[in-house]
């Protein structure tokens, strides 16, 4: 088994630990708060968004290994656009939809969400990399890797407390941009690293 394998193996047996103390936790200790009057789940909205992200992820996963001009990827990617613009028109036609596609006629939360997405899609990609850069070039193991990257996690929770401040303070709009702009500008960085590169 190679490094990588036995890293997503690491990594899957932790969260399954994690859930599973979480789960038990959630039992135990938060009180019912269902709505009882609630309406009904909306299996069909839910079974497109579920198809369409794994559509979009496994031609994401795959794309490095084929190619992002392969046939496989392209209607991968084509395949989860069809089923986006499927779940909108379904969404459209459900009295209780699982998500509204019309609240997104507000601008704000538009702009919001689009924010939040960018965040992510950074976030997560960078988490990826920084992890397999960490272990594979740096020659780090899964464990000392973890630990390498737990520095992001200090500073994230102080400045999300203090983001709500400045954004009474100076606007919201003000705040996001500035956000994204250091994001940018710490992934360019990022970017620039190499095998030789210091820790």
């Amino acid at each position: 088994m190679n490094g990588i394998a036995k890293s997503l193996l690491l990594a899957g047996a932790g969260c399954l630990a994690m859930s599973a103390v979480a789960l038990a936790g959630t039992v135990r200790f938060v009180p019912e708060s269902a709505d009882p009057d609630a309406p009904r789940l909306d299996v069909g909205g839910a079974a497109i968004a579920v198809l369409a992200l794994v559509a979009l992820v496994f031609s994401v996963i795959e794309a490095p290994t084929y190619g992002w001009l392969a046939a496989r990827t392209v209607a991968g990617l084509a395949l989860a656009v069809v089923l986006v613009i499927a779940f909108v028109i379904w969404e459209l036609r459900q009295s209780n939809p699982l998500l509204d596609p019309r609240v997104f006629h507000e601008r704000t939360l538009t702009a919001g969400t689009m924010s939040i997405l960018v965040q992510f899609f950074a976030f997560y990609g960078y988490t990826f990399i920084i992890l397999q850069y960490l272990q594979l070039v740096r020659g780090a193991t899964p464990l000392l890797a973890a630990v390498e990257v737990l520095p992001l996690a200090a500073t994230m929770m102080p400045t999300s407390r203090l983001a709500p401040r400045l954004a009474a303070r100076f606007g919201s709009r003000r705040v996001c941009a500035a956000g994204l702009t250091l994001i940018a500008a710490g992934l360019a960085i990022v970017a620039q690293l190499d095998a030789s590169s210091s820790y």
